[in-house]
């Protein structure tokens, strides 16, 4: 860390607790979203989610090399043997994801073979789905492992004939202009509202057999698996999606970049003309409190404006500009 960035970091930390006070009036750019409700035993979809099966019909799904073949019946999704795995049309990267599964109440076999399917992000990367009610097999094959590389915490397992949730949040694994790897994957996945996936770093592509590695990709599907084991099929219910990161599901006023002649005052203004006036230093001080009333300290900060201070607070978002210069513009 440089002399600079470190005298940046104190200043925004010493005049935090100065302006505790402050009302944030012109920061409203977080997006509201409507939580699901309780519908029996089942949460239904929050307002911004993609609801990829509804209980109606297969549109948001296609099968490897054609249509999705599954069966679709009494608002549920069951696998139809020897027909492949099915994927979401829709590509995602960081995500939330919610779904169900059941187990039949007749299921048969062990291990492995025993209700085996499985769920892929970005079509890669599994989350064990399984009989693991009263089945031995090995620890990171079992539901909620990912597959062949963690285990789960516990065995969060329901009974056969009783429905099982996976809520799953991931980031996607980020590489460089060469192809190499420059973060990995993670995963947290909740199986029946417990922790079983705790932040996990996924080591590459998941497979029984061979040491795991990356292979550079942009975003892929959700995959769920037709398994070849004998035992019969299982099914899927209210399978949704929210999109995680700076790609909402449905974009907002909020979301859409703000061009350079849309800030008038923020982009012609250095941060110094700004607190020079009282009214404007009033509109920063409770848009941007971490930069009243101390900013007349550093020189680097002072002859810049807004937009290029943008590289150093996280916080200005061109949300948040778009918001300070319609304030700023109200200003007698």
């Amino acid at each position: 860390m440089n002399k600079t960035t470190a005298t940046i970091l104190l200043l925004a930390m010493s005049t935090a607790s100065t302006v505790a006070w402050a009302v944030d009036y012109c920061d409203n750019e977080v997006r509201s979203v409507t939580p699901g409700n309780a519908s029996g035993d089942m949460l239904t979809p929050p307002s911004d989610a993609i609801v990829l099966f509804d209980g109606r019909d297969l549109s948001h799904w296609k099968g490897k090399t054609g249509p999705a073949q599954w069966d679709v019946h009494n608002g549920v999704l069951t696998v139809k043997k020897g027909t492949g795995d099915i994927e979401s049309k829709q590509l995602f990267r960081d995500i939330q994801l919610h779904l169900e599964w059941l187990i039949p109440t007749d299921i048969s076999g062990e291990g492995q073979r025993r209700g085996n399917s499985g769920v892929f992000l970005e079509g890669r990367y599994e989350i064990q789905i399984v009989d693991s009610y009263s089945n031995r097999t090995y620890a990171d094959g079992q539901a909620g492992s990912v597959y062949g590389q963690a285990r789960p915490l516990v065995n969060a397992m329901r009974k056969p004939g009783e429905w099982n949730v996976f809520d799953v949040l991931y980031t996607a694994p980020r590489f460089n202009d060469d192809g190499t790897l420059f973060t990995p994957g993670r995963v947290t996945v909740l199986h029946n509202g417990i922790l079983v996936q705790n932040n996990t770093e996924i080591l590459g592509d998941t497979g029984p057999l061979g040491r795991p590695g990356y292979e550079p990709h942009s975003s892929g599907p959700i995959r769920l698996q037709d398994h070849p084991d004998p035992s019969k099929p299982i099914s899927y219910r209210n399978i949704w999606v929210r999109e995680l990161g700076n790609a909402p599901a449905h974009a907002t006023a909020d979301d859409t970049p703000v061009k350079p002649e849309q800030l008038a005052i923020v982009s012609k203004l250095t941060l110094k003309q700004l607190l020079e006036d009282p009214a404007r230093r009033e509109v920063l001080a409770r848009c941007l409190p971490e930069l009243v009333p101390n900013a007349a300290t550093t020189t680097y900060m002072n002859d810049r404006t807004l937009p290029q201070l943008k590289a150093i607070i996280v916080s200005l978002t061109d949300a948040k500009l778009n918001m300070i210069n319609a304030e700023l513009a109200r200003v007698p």
